[in-house]
């Protein structure tokens, strides 16, 4: 037998190696499992049927399946930094209260100014110069199922030069598939 039972614990809880296939696995009296995969090429963490998480030399996978288990990543004083819920398909930064795709919550002890949530950053492998921005873009799909802008909000400077820039804030709506400034 190939299964070698490492550790018996209290409650019916064992640990145990399955030689032939390099897998760990402990159980616990319900026969629910956890188990670690080494295989040639990546790591495998799995939970009783679930693929949770692939350690590669490409990357790190998590929910490989596609199970409904959450994913949550802690901060020093933020228990839910970032957090994945899987059965609603949306993400939290800050907090797990999701009412969008993606949620971004911030506390500050700020009262009377503007607080910094978001931040883009925009730079060049070339010499900018006016007209050089960011921008946040907008999409939507057609009832042909193509893909077309529908917005974009932009800062792009008007002054660029080697002390500073002097920049607007632009809008630009659809009209007749082809953005216009507004």
């Amino acid at each position: 037998n190939p299964v070698t039972q490492l550790a018996v614990g209290s409650a019916g809880r064992r640990i145990e190696f399955d030689g032939s296939s390099g897998v760990i696995r402990g159980f616990d009296r319900s026969a629910s499992w956890a188990g670690i995969d080494f295989e040639a090429s990546a790591y495998t963490f799995d939970v009783s049927t679930a693929r949770m998480m692939d350690i590669s030399s490409s990357g790190v996978v998590i929910n490989e399946d596609g199970a409904d288990a959450d994913f949550r990543v802690e901060s020093d004083d933020n228990a839910n930094m970032l957090f994945v819920d899987a059965s609603a398909n949306k993400v939290g930064i800050g907090t797990n209260d999701l009412g969008a795709v993606l949620n971004i919550h911030t506390l500050d002890n700020n009262t009377n100014d503007v607080v910094n949530s978001i931040m883009i950053t925009n730079k060049s492998n070339g010499t900018t110069t006016t007209g050089f921005g960011g921008e946040i873009r907008f999409q939507a799909q057609r009832n042909n199922g193509g893909i077309q802008n529908t917005g974009r909000i932009a800062s792009v400077a008007e002054v660029n030069s080697g002390t500073n820039i002097s920049s607007g804030l632009g809008f630009w709506t659809s009209v007749a598939g082809s953005l216009a400034e507004r």
